[in-house]
Order: C-alpha cells, then structure tokens, then sequence
C-alpha cells in the first residue's frame, strides 16, 4: 500500500506503478518495484545488487544491511545507501524478496539530507508488500 497522500503513477520502462510523495527541494520521494529474473540465492543476488551500485553510482556507501520482514509473507534483505544520480545525493532503502526464480526490489528514494521522517513512512508501506500468490 503506497504512503496516506501519496499518487501512483505509471513509469514508462517499468512494468509496476510508481507511489510519488510529496516534492521537498524539487524532489519527488519515491517507491518503485523492480524483478529480475535470477535463480540464485537472495544472498548472492543482493551480493551482485550492491557489486553493481558500488560500480555504477557516483559516490555510493552501503550505510546498513539487515534482515526484513513484511507483516505477511516471506522474509527479506534491507539495504540502506547514499549516493550522488543526476548531482543529487539520494537515501535510497533497498528491500530485496526471493520469488523463487524471480527477485523482486522494493527501491526507497529521498533527498539525502531532508525528509528523514521518510524513512518511517518507507517502512510502513514496505511493511504491506505481499506477493500476489500468497
């Protein structure tokens, strides 16, 4: 369930919709969802996960990883980040599931240095992700 206020918006170039918070300092916070066709362990796909944000995002640091859990459903990997896309540094909460051969990224994105109370908000709606067959 996207965040109270929150629009959903289709994206071109991706399959799931978009919830788009309020514009703080000409940003739109965000919540996407990505899959990813991979057979392998959640463990290795997050692995790669973060070989390639280490690799592609200026100025990228892995601030935590741990466990997640949903209020249903399976358990999953939280990662949080900062880096510079487009000379903007981002916060951006990654939270990895394992759909079998299929991984799915719930992608988190603020301002890094506003709207911290974001990240309870993230939480909340991150919180609700089930998948469609459970």
């Amino acid at each position: 369930m996207p965040p109270a206020g929150w629009h959903v918006v289709e994206s071109s170039g991706l399959e799931y919709k978009v919830a788009v918070g309020p514009v703080e300092d000409e940003f739109a916070a965000n919540i996407n969802v990505v899959d990813e066709a991979f057979s392998g362990s959640l463990e290795e796909y997050v692995s790669a996960s973060l070989d390639n944000m280490r690799q592609f995002f200026q100025g990228f640091r892995l601030l935590s990883q741990d466990e997640f859990k949903p209020q249903e459903g399976r358990s999953g990997v939280r990662i949080v980040t900062e880096n510079v896309q487009n000379g903007r540094k981002l916060w951006q909460i990654f939270y990895f599931f394992d759909a079998g051969a299929t991984k799915l990224v719930v992608a988190c994105t603020r301002l890094a240095d506003t709207g911290e109370e974001l990240d309870a908000t993230f939480e909340e709606s991150v919180k609700t992700f089930r998948f469609e067959s459970e």
